[in-house]
């Protein structure tokens, strides 16, 4: 056998390997995701990393989803619908206020297909300065690394594969459908509430992402864990996937 043709089926057999550990990792996520939604064992922002998380499953699982999650969150067919449509780039401005949540239907997107639910994306509001300012917030120094992004128009925390980072309107609507959820503050909430929300949202930029989607975990976030972790009055559903919390 010469070298040449030993390379080529050693590259094949290393194709098909990672060709069945994709496989498997479909199936897994397919036979696990329809799991009972659980309680939330506790609520509030979590502070320890892999409290819940573990075995064998979570372990291989784990290993696997930087590749999987890399690979499938590439794969976009085109841009979404919604994208340079000028009257709802208006209509948005004029409606949206510091913290709403744009969550997205993107059907162009493989990692559509992966992610249960309808609405498989969210990207968070901060607000522009003026309303940051009628906020309150805008002096606050959290703010101070990136003031300048948000002068520049960069008004929405994103979390793609690229981890955790500020985007322009146009990108957040870079999406076929999209609802504005607001979320109401807790009831016995005062002044402070606007800069306990920035605080938490802004502790989240620069983290990578999380393709394990394991929401006990605070390095690593997906945009579901930074909705989570910054309204944390909130008792949000989740499930045990493959060994996680998710």
């Amino acid at each position: 056998m010469s070298f040449r043709k030993g390379v080529r089926r050693g590259l094949r057999l290393l194709a098909a390997v990672f060709a069945l550990a994709v496989v498997i990792f479909i199936v897994i996520i397919f036979k696990t995701a329809g799991t009972d939604c659980l309680p939330a064992a506790r609520i509030g922002p979590i502070e320890d990393e892999n409290t819940v998380s573990s075995g064998f499953v979570y372990s291989v699982s784990r290993r696997l989803s930087p590749f999987f999650g890399d690979l499938v969150g590439r794969v976009r067919t085109r841009s979404g619908r919604l994208l340079n449509d000028a009257a709802l780039e208006q209509a948005l401005g004029q409606e949206l206020q510091p913290f709403d949540i744009l969550v997205q239907k993107n059907g162009f997107a493989l990692s559509d297909t992966f992610i249960p639910g309808y609405f498989t994306h969210a990207v968070i509001y901060l607000g522009t300065p003026d309303q940051l300012k009628a906020e309150g917030v805008w002096e606050l120094t959290v703010f101070d690394p990136v003031r300048a992004q948000l002068v520049a128009g960069k008004s929405f925390i994103e979390v793609d594969r690229h981890g955790a980072h500020l985007a322009a309107l146009r990108e957040a609507i870079n999406t076929d459908e999209l609802a504005v959820l607001r979320i109401a503050p807790p009831a016995a909430t005062g002044a402070e509430w606007p800069g306990q929300i920035a605080q938490r949202l802004l502790a989240n930029l620069g983290k990578p992402y999380d393709f394990a989607f394991d929401a006990d975990t605070v390095g690593e976030v997906t945009c579901a864990e930074v909705v989570m972790r910054s309204f944390t009055h909130v008792n949000w559903p989740l499930r045990d996937i493959m060994g996680r919390r998710s």
